[in-house]
């Protein structure tokens, strides 16, 4: 039944009709209102899927003739001024609908979240919780050695580290699966993620990401109950088409940078090519973190000085003065196909391979408990989806499906105290397969209603060997039963109605 029902709802997907275009017509200025020349309009649905681009003429304006009915992001670039985001309402009648937006001087950004209410974007400020956007510029300003470490600075996030390859944010003081990672909108987290702090948001590289949202407080009815302390949705690279029908267009951009605490090098490249109907982007991106330089030289925490009483000064002498086995080594790879069947449907393929190794954990060695080896190996994030956009479907203004597969690999190699003690080396593997479909409405400009539903499953795969002093090695129980199987199921319907310019209405409801 399955497969014929499918069929049935792709044969009305391809085959329904829009909505009759209604032209959208703008001018784009600085704040002492002079015209701005050049400056690159892009069109994005609610949920990000990429509509249409140009840029400003001599005058300012723009114009897009095939404009539908309905709400878009507006995303705004103008040289030597910042970047302008907004949400636009298009409107049914005969006329154009005329818009004006104001870049305004670097420093004042004013950004679109599209975690707050999902199936559809807001500016942030607006947000009826605490939103924070970085995007990959502000990520590179500040050189992280983890993703999570972007929100650092923020009110109500708290970064906790036991080794500087790996973090676990705090929101509103929850952490661990009280955490809800997202990658694209996808459900990064599985059911092996601890209640405390863990490692995983660190398997992507940075440089990977186009921008990171945090959202704080509980969004159970949106994401699942494991929201509670708030949602981390990581966004990769969008996909931009061409405005020119007859010509490709070619981007790239590279970066690299480094830092002297820890003698860091990290770099990013990245290349795509567009038409107005395809575009290709392949990345590559890496770093090598050295280990850490204490203030002065000195350790508080180093197991010497703590437990047989040597001074700062003979702990320099013997080890040095940075914290030995602090580094690690990170390196990524990302590919994202898009292509449009029509102006309104919109397949998208991505890929991302992260890859972490050199991870010690610095509580465990020197800087903790003095055990003589705690590794973290692998570290290896596979993360692959493929998506179906529809725009405009008869009274809904988009219908998403995604099928998507989160593959995370990690292990351990521990030995404590003595030479004598066993060797122990846990190997664990979650595959997550994840169905995901849903709908956004706008009823005027008001009114937003989205709903859908989810399924992950998940196949776990886990080993423990014990190598003891005689070489004997032991197959005890491994830390998750091996080929355990887990599912997640959830239905969801969510509600947003702007009752005047300063107060809204939420509802939401979620049965998992």
């Amino acid at each position: 039944m399955r497969p014929r029902l499918l069929a049935i709802v792709v044969f009305l997907i391809l085959t329904s009709a829009g909505p009759a275009s209604a032209g959208l017509t703008g001018v784009v200025t600085d704040v002492s209102a002079a015209a701005v020349e050049g400056a690159e309009v892009e069109i994005r649905s609610l949920s990000g899927t990429f509509v249409w681009t140009c840029r400003t003429e001599s005058d300012g304006r723009f114009r897009w003739d095939a404009a539908k009915p309905g709400a878009y992001q507006i995303r705004v670039n103008g040289a030597g001024l910042d970047s302008r985001e907004a949400v636009i309402q298009v409107s049914a009648a005969s006329a154009d609908t005329d818009i004006r937006i104001a870049l305004q001087p670097r420093s004042v950004y004013t950004r679109i979240t599209v975690s707050a209410t999902r199936g559809a974007a807001e500016e942030a400020e607006s947000s009826a919780q605490v939103a924070f956007t970085k995007d990959l510029e502000d990520i590179r300003k500040r050189p992280v050695a983890t993703l999570g470490e972007a929100f650092a600075a923020e009110p109500g996030v708290m970064v906790q580290q036991s080794t500087t390859g790996q973090v676990s944010p705090f929101l509103r003081g929850l952490t661990g699966y009280q955490v809800l990672n997202l990658v694209d909108g996808i459900r990064f987290n599985n059911s092996t993620f601890r209640s405390g702090p863990n490692q995983y948001l660190a398997f992507i590289e940075p440089n990977q990401a186009q921008r990171v949202e945090a959202l704080l407080g509980p969004s159970g009815a949106q994401y699942g109950s494991d929201s509670l302390g708030g949602t981390i949705n990581v966004i990769t690279s969008e996909p931009i088409f061409s405005s020119d029908d007859h010509r490709w267009a070619t981007h790239g951009d590279a970066f690299f940078g480094g830092a002297s605490a820890d003698l860091s090098g990290f770099g990013n490249a990245r290349f795509s090519v567009s038409s107005d109907r395809l575009f290709w982007l392949v990345g590559a991106s890496g770093r090598k973190h050295n280990d850490l330089r204490s203030g002065s030289g000195h350790d508080s925490r180093n197991a010497f000085h703590r437990f047989f009483g040597m001074p700062f000064d003979s702990v320099q002498e013997l080890l040095g003065s940075r914290l030995q086995d602090s580094g690690f080594r990170q390196y990524g790879v990302k590919t994202k196909l898009a292509f449009r069947l029509r102006a309104d449907h919109l397949v998208t393929l991505n890929f991302l391979r992260g890859v972490q190794d050199q991870v010690r954990s610095y509580k465990d060695l020197l800087g903790g408990l003095g055990r003589l080896q705690s590794d973290f190996d692998p570290q290896i994030l596979n993360w692959f989806y493929a998506r179906y956009e529809k725009l405009r479907l008869g009274f809904l203004d988009s219908v998403t499906g995604t099928l998507s597969l989160n593959s995370q690999v990690d292990g351990s190699a521990r030995r404590n105290l003595l030479y004598s003690d066993p060797l122990t080396r846990d190997w664990n593997r979650v595959d997550a397969w994840g169905y995901s479909g849903q709908a956004a409405t706008h009823r005027s400009n008001r009114l937003l209603a989205s709903f859908g539903g989810d399924v992950y499953d998940e196949r776990v795969a886990s080993e423990r060997t014990v190598t003891e002093a005689s070489g004997r090695v032991t197959r005890p129980r491994p830390l998750y039963p091996d080929r355990s199987r887990y599912q997640n199921v959830g239905v969801f319907g969510q509600t947003s109605l702007h009752l005047t310019s300063r107060l809204r209405a939420s509802s939401g409801v979620r049965f998992t």
